[in-house]
């Protein structure tokens, strides 16, 4: 495999403790860019409603008589926005924290996968224990090369690990569909 276009693995604390000593780090999973942009646009929509909300009873939400509301006559001037923030805020560090503690590798013998913060997931799999793989990609999934990989084992009581949608699921696969041609 050619790795002159590709960038460095970060070693991570999961990594240097996981590697053994004549494996070496092959491809890194990555999450696709939408995904980040999908928290993004989840958080800024809350944030907007709440702000839309708090307009709307501004403007329209006063006494009869009176112009509109304000937070003295209204709260819901005031925690509309608050709500929108608390909730989009809560959004988006709960999709970014899936993002920023989920580490997934194929490495030259095994496939690596850690994610969680307080109740950490983690798959170490020789590649001969990989049956086969399964990918599910939306329209617009495969125009931008991202989506889910579904991994069924031959070792596991559930029979398959799912993975977040990465990027460029296909060639993740087919690196998999190599390394188990190498493994036996």
């Amino acid at each position: 495999m050619d790795n002159h276009d590709e960038k460095p693995v970060r070693r991570s604390r999961f990594l240097n403790q996981t590697l053994l000593n004549d494996e070496e780090v092959v491809r890194k999973g990555e999450f696709h860019w939408t995904y980040t942009l999908g928290a993004w646009m989840q958080a800024l929509v809350w944030i907007g409603a709440g702000f839309g909300v708090a307009f709307m009873l501004g403007k329209f939400g006063g006494s009869p008589g009176q112009a509109g509301a304000t937070p003295q006559s209204n709260p819901g001037v005031f925690f509309a926005p608050l709500l929108g923030i608390l909730v989009g805020g809560g959004a988006f560090v709960v999709k970014m924290t899936k993002k920023w503690t989920t580490e997934i590798y194929l490495t030259n013998k095994r496939f690596l996968y850690k994610s969680g913060v307080f109740s950490i997931l983690v798959y170490k799999l020789n590649m001969r224990e990989i049956n086969y793989c399964n990918i599910t990609q939306s329209l617009v999934g495969n125009l931008m090369n991202y989506g889910q990989l579904y991994m069924f084992t031959h070792t596991l009581d559930d029979n398959n690990i799912y993975l977040p949608p990465i990027a460029d699921p296909h060639g993740f696969s087919t690196e998999i569909e190599n390394l188990k041609k190498t493994a036996y």
